[in-house]
């Protein structure tokens, strides 16, 4: 009996320990909901943590708190060395206008740019989300409460001149963010989810305006607010929303080309696990396949290298065999198609132009792949090292790309083993491209050796560069991830 009492006890007090850690834990997950809670309310109502917080979220949430009218909101703002720009209100663009319930809508707030003189030294600092307080009195203005404020800061300046820049290390730039000076609302077609905009900016680099800039997503359901990809355009061209793989929601279409070569990158909506956002804005990518297959390997490769024609070649009866054989033929695929069939396109469209210029007219074979056709250009005029070799000096890392990659996977471009020779040559000298013929011998014909030796003989170039043969176009990262996926298993 002495011992089944004693062991009665000793249960009692497990149990009693055990119903009091939960009772702990319930008091104190129900405390911090509370106090939570009446910081959201009001952030005033518990004196006790007021200095535990940071100086930044208490101004914030007072300012969330105390509804102000647009005339109050902007005098605090200049009166903290801020200007508010214009506002913007988070409507669909085919609601009516309800002036009896105002929209929330975005505010700009502006900051003069240090050592900065002309109009355009104001940049966008941060945007405020601002709601009409439904509680209050509906005589007299509107009052808002402030629901999100997003600090910005643009993208670095490398990532901007990135395209204008390829290649040449000399013209590296800088991780200075640049600013941004403009909101604008995407208008015309756009995704179903939610509103869009686009944070824009303007940078001048030698003779290019380039523009650039950070797409806005706003989310009504949750009165989110978030910022997504970065974008640049050499050319000055804003981003467009187009239908470009045909289904569900278009695709953002960022305009990147330089000079003669077509360059454009893609944006798609896609899902992700964010509560207060699910909507994702994400590049299609060329990187990785979206079928394990060889060919499929090879034409993705292909038009990273800028053989667009070449990938589009090999991809698009791919596509028709397994369509018709029954076979899975993913979205990702499609889209990835859909990508090359575009750059094919407007590449083919180049080099079937009449062109003025000789040098032009070779420049975009040569940046199409068609290397026979260029050598003929080459033959039929006598103005090759006058016209033509200038333009090939001033694209070799372009150029050199594609006849890498023409070597590596087009052994049938007989052609492009003669331009190798004058591309290098173009790059570093003579000894360079004399080194690279004598290192492929086994691959050059008598016949090729001789074009080279001719073409070659009539400029006049130099036989020793400054400039180190193993500069190298990419990093070894980028080779090796090459290399590793044209040796994959399926090859």
């Amino acid at each position: 009996m002495f011992i089944l009492f004693k062991g009665s006890w000793k249960v009692f007090f497990v149990q009693l320990g055990v119903i009091s850690t939960l009772a702990g834990a319930f008091a104190l997950t129900f405390g911090s909901l509370w106090v939570g809670a009446k910081l959201t309310l009001n952030p005033k109502a518990v004196p006790w943590l007021q200095p535990h917080l940071p100086e930044l979220d208490l101004k914030l949430a007072a300012e969330s708190y105390v509804p102000l009218t647009l005339d109050q909101i902007r005098r605090n703002l200049e009166a903290e060395g801020y200007t508010a720009g214009e506002t913007i209100e988070l409507v669909n663009q085919d609601e009516p206008v309800d002036v009896t319930n105002p929209p929330a809508f975005l505010l700009p707030v502006l900051k003069r740019q240090p050592n900065c003189s002309g109009e355009s030294c104001d940049a966008i600092a941060m945007l405020r989300l601002y709601q009409p307080d439904a509680s209050a009195d509906r005589i007299g203005d509107v009052v808002y409460h402030l629901q999100r404020e997003l600090t910005l800061e643009g993208p670095p300046e490398s990532l901007v001149i990135a395209p204008l820049v390829e290649g040449n290390p000399s013209l590296a730039a800088s991780n200075r963010p640049l600013p941004l000076t403009s909101l604008q609302r995407f208008s015309g077609l756009t995704p179903r989810s939610g509103l869009w905009f686009n944070l824009v900016g303007e940078y001048t680099f030698g003779d290019a305006t380039v523009r650039y800039g950070q797409v806005l997503h706003f989310n009504p359901a949750r009165l989110y607010l978030g910022l997504s990809e970065q974008w640049s355009s050499p050319n000055g061209k804003l981003p467009e929303w187009q239908p470009f793989t045909g289904g569900g929601d278009p695709e953002l279409v960022v305009d990147r080309t330089v000079g003669l070569e077509p360059n454009y990158e893609i944006y798609r909506i896609t899902s992700r696990h964010f509560l207060l956002d699910p909507t994702h804005l994400e590049p299609l990518s060329l990187v990785e396949p979206a079928l394990e297959l060889a060919t499929y390997r090879e034409a993705l490769l292909l038009a990273r290298s800028g053989l667009w024609s070449a990938a589009y070649a090999r991809l698009e009866p791919l596509a028709q065999q397994r369509k018709q054989g029954g076979q899975s033929w993913p979205d990702e695929a499609q889209a990835q198609l859909d990508t090359i069939a575009l750059h094919a396109r407007l590449m083919k469209v180049q080099a079937d132009t009449s062109w003025a210029s000789p040098g032009q007219a070779t420049i975009v074979a040569l940046l199409d792949g068609r290397w026979s056709q260029a050598l003929r250009q080459v033959e039929a005029v006598n103005s090759w090292p006058d016209d033509i070799f200038p333009a090939i000096t001033g694209n070799p890392v372009r150029l050199w790309r594609r006849v890498e990659a023409s070597l590596r996977f087009l052994p049938e471009e007989q052609s492009a083993r003669i331009w190798a020779a004058i591309i290098m040559a173009a790059r570093y000298d003579r000894d360079r491209a004399d080194q690279w013929v004598a290192e492929n011998s086994d691959t050059i014909s008598a016949t090729e050796r001789a074009t080279i030796d001719r073409l070659l003989g009539q400029l006049n170039l130099p036989t020793a560069s400054p400039v180190s043969w193993n500069n190298p176009d990419r990093s070894a990262a980028d080779i090796a991830v090459d290399e590793e996926q044209a040796n994959q298993a399926d090859f």
